[in-house]
């Protein structure tokens, strides 16, 4: 009769335990997959040139380091017209205690245009490649933190 006890209490500890990492998993995954969707949502401003929401992206220290005046300033005078981002996949990440993320590599295939002031180039010429981003979560919301500061 003890044994039958033992054995319940261990198995009901394994269900809670499988449920928990269940949720952690759930948890891990639905971060990811918010963080695609905050990549494609950045890259859909960026297309259509919103640098206004582009900015309200970027990582708090950058946006601490650089005023939303100069990042329009120099995102509206680049030579590359930034034409769409697509397939997002996450690549690897930092964890946390909880084994959540807490900064991930966001791979994204994009295509830009490169037209203007550009010696010898008489039409745009289109390219497509893929580019890593960093972007780091803060609570609930993560952030791109840019590869330099302009």
């Amino acid at each position: 009769m003890k044994n039958q006890r033992i054995y319940c209490r261990i198995a009901i500890c394994s269900v809670i335990a499988a449920v928990l990492a269940g949720c952690a998993t759930k948890s891990r995954e639905s971060l990811e997959q918010k963080l695609v969707n905050e990549s494609m949502q950045r890259w859909e401003f960026v297309a259509e040139g919103d640098w206004t929401r582009a900015y309200e992206t970027l990582s708090p220290a950058y946006r601490a380091a650089v005023s939303e005046n100069n990042y329009i300033k120099n995102m509206s005078a680049a030579r590359i017209k930034w034409k769409s981002g697509k397939n997002a996949t996450i690549g690897e990440c930092e964890l946390d205690a909880e084994n959540l993320p807490v900064q991930c590599d966001v791979l994204v295939d994009v295509t830009y245009e490169v037209s203007k002031g550009v010696p010898g180039v008489r039409s745009p010429l289109l390219f497509e490649k893929q580019i890593r981003e960093n972007w780091l979560r803060t609570k609930n919301t993560w952030y791109l933190v840019p590869d330099r500061i302009r």
